[in-house]
């Protein structure tokens, strides 16, 4: 095949060729541009980072610290107290409308144990009716050394696995009545073991061990109708005097 020159002798310059994008040229919409999209962008980003910071803080309320842990002991006491007041009324409704601590061994109760200084004796009488089915609604979650003797038993329950005392004189129609309570309660300002009787005018206060969260010096009670309060030193002696009763001999474990 012959190859074709120019007259010149030198070879056809490359004709010069113009190829068309693939891909068409975007231009930014009318009063709109690439720094606008930058602006837009930018602006998104600090809205992000302004929801992980409000999210962050939220996390930092709501999410239980060391105060919201002993709240929600201090709220699984106040439940032991409700659901200790309601076995105690099952429990009468059956045995000669009265209270363990209230109805003799010979009619079917615990009174003699009770008064002897054992505040067991009635609450295993819930146990042992199988009105409570666990007795760990016996001890407080505060009450740590209550708390190690149940577990390091095998959750079987025995003496010295109890938090709260109980009234040995409550009467199932006395509801204004205190039934049971934290065992951190003071007479005089000592820590009250046994038997102790308090009058309606007795020095009463809280021995500061347990619920410390509670802004001050506070305990919590269940009284007969079976509701539970939070009761501060200052209105333990109102408590006492609206019961009804000249004295109340609260055992305690």
């Amino acid at each position: 095949m012959s190859h074709m020159r120019h007259k010149s002798g030198a070879a056809s310059p490359v004709a010069e060729c113009n190829f068309e994008p693939i891909f068409p040229k975007m231009n930014p919409a009318p009063g709109c541009s690439l720094r606008d999209h930058r602006s837009a962008s930018a602006f998104t980003f600090l809205e992000l980072l302004a929801i992980l910071i409000v999210l962050l803080v939220l996390a930092g309320l709501l999410l239980p610290g060391h105060g919201g842990k002993e709240r929600a002991k201090a709220a699984v006491c106040i439940n032991n107290l409700k659901q200790i007041a309601l076995a105690n009324m099952m429990w009468a409704t059956d045995h000669a409308r009265g209270f363990p601590a209230d109805v003799t061994v010979e009619e079917g109760g615990y009174r003699e144990a009770v008064l002897a200084g054992s505040a067991m004796a009635a609450f295993a009488a819930i146990t042992n009716d199988g009105i409570v089915k666990t007795p760990r609604i016996f001890i407080c979650p505060v009450d740590t050394q209550r708390q190690d003797a149940y577990f390091n038993n095998n959750e079987v329950f025995q003496a010295g696995m109890v938090s709260y005392f109980i009234n040995a004189d409550a009467r199932t129609n006395g509801f204004s009545q205190i039934l049971a309570g934290d065992r951190n309660l003071a007479l005089r300002g000592k820590p009250a073991t046994g038997v102790v009787v308090f009058s309606t005018a007795a020095n009463a206060s809280w021995n500061p061990i347990f619920h410390r969260n509670l802004k001050g010096s506070a305990g919590p009670m269940a009284f007969v109708d079976g509701h539970v309060e939070v009761l501060r030193d200052q209105y333990l002696a109102r408590k006492l005097q609206d019961c009804g009763a000249t004295t109340n001999r609260f055992v305690f474990p």
